[in-house]
């Protein structure tokens, strides 16, 4: 008997009908199939993704085959039967991140890249609709972060998987085995991924302070992704706290 499941979304406009299923093979594949033209839009995102990532020639990472595709459905091979999760940032995380920034990093003023453009619109639009969600603190705290950051400084870009999280990847033979790619993005500030795996591990699973999750920032990231140096860490980690 081969075994098989469905999930069939969590409600919202990003929802789609996920199937894992073997081939007469044996080898399992994970197929989404979007509901709506959000859900599409990162099908479709994911596809250019894995093309453009196999490009790359990548040492240090495996990303998933792509097995069928079209416009509203996306199948992938599975990736996780020689893996294991790490809820730790481990070298082959470091590994894999140094070697895509490598493969792509660039130099952008902050304030043309398209990710600020877009966060600022964000942040207007709901200063202008005064939604009661948010809260004062949250708002004033998103002032000064956004006051605090030069918009015509130079940043350092590099493409990012987006939702770079320990639920996202498996550890493996050295290697790290990346999937989800729905949410990749071109010309994100350095560090992005590695912030929002430690700080999205750390309030959703670890339930730690901020006290703990900026200390293993600085003992993790900083060293490995900034050559120790803590000023710029702060500074990016200020942009990616922004965006999120």
């Amino acid at each position: 008997t081969r075994e098989w499941a469905m999930f069939t979304g969590t409600k919202g406009p990003n929802r789609k009908l996920v199937i894992v299923a073997p081939d007469f093979h044996n080898t399992y594949s994970f197929t989404k199939i979007a509901y709506k033209a959000t859900a599409t839009e990162l099908i479709q995102n994911e596809k250019k993704a894995i093309t453009k990532l196999a490009d790359y020639n990548l040492l240090n990472t495996t990303i998933p085959q792509l097995m069928s595709y079209s416009e509203h459905h996306i199948q992938t091979h599975d990736l996780s039967s020689a893996g294991n999760r790490s809820s730790k940032l481990e070298d082959s995380h470091i590994n894999s991140l140094l070697e895509l920034a490598q493969k792509t990093k660039n130099a952008a003023m902050l304030r043309l890249t398209s990710i600020y453009k877009e966060t600022m619109d964000n942040y207007r639009e709901i200063q202008m609709d005064l939604d009661k969600r948010l809260p004062n603190a949250m708002n004033r705290k998103l002032q000064w972060l956004i006051s605090s950051i030069d918009d015509q400084s130079t940043i350092e870009t590099v493409t990012a998987h987006g939702d770079f999280t320990p639920w996202n990847c498996f550890v493996a033979q050295n290697q790290l085995a990346l999937y989800d790619l729905e949410m990749v993005q071109e010309n994100m500030p350095l560090g992005y991924d590695a912030f929002h795996f430690v700080i999205q591990n750390g309030i959703l699973v670890k339930r730690a302070s901020w006290k703990s999750i900026s200390q293993e920032i600085m003992d993790v990231i900083c060293p490995a992704l900034f050559s120790g140096d803590k000023e710029k860490t702060r500074e990016y980690l200020k942009l990616y706290l922004l965006i999120n």
